[in-house]
């Protein structure tokens, strides 16, 4: 599964426990990965240190994808804009 949102496009790894994607950039360029475990969603961008740029609980600790494809579009809206917002401290 892949989505895209503004320039990024999320490629879907994992479907479950966890749910996980590659995210690339306009270029073809792996950017970031994020995941979704235990109820914690997070995102890190290699080129920052590979910290977290966006984290959010989803759930409990048993969560591991979204809970409806509404839940992941938003949360993965958020998580491009902080990919973005990360981009930019990069700059």
């Amino acid at each position: 599964m892949k989505i895209t949102i503004g320039r990024f496009s999320f490629h879907r790894t994992c479907s479950t426990c966890p749910e996980q994607y590659d995210i690339y950039d306009e270029t073809g360029t792996k950017i970031a990965y994020a995941r979704l475990r235990y109820g914690h969603f997070v995102c890190a961008m290699p080129d920052i240190m590979g910290k977290p740029v966006f984290a959010c609980v989803i759930g409990d600790d048993w969560t591991g994808e979204f809970l409806s494809d509404s839940q992941r579009r938003a949360v993965l809206n958020d998580c491009a804009t902080a990919i973005e917002r990360g981009y930019q401290y990069e700059a």
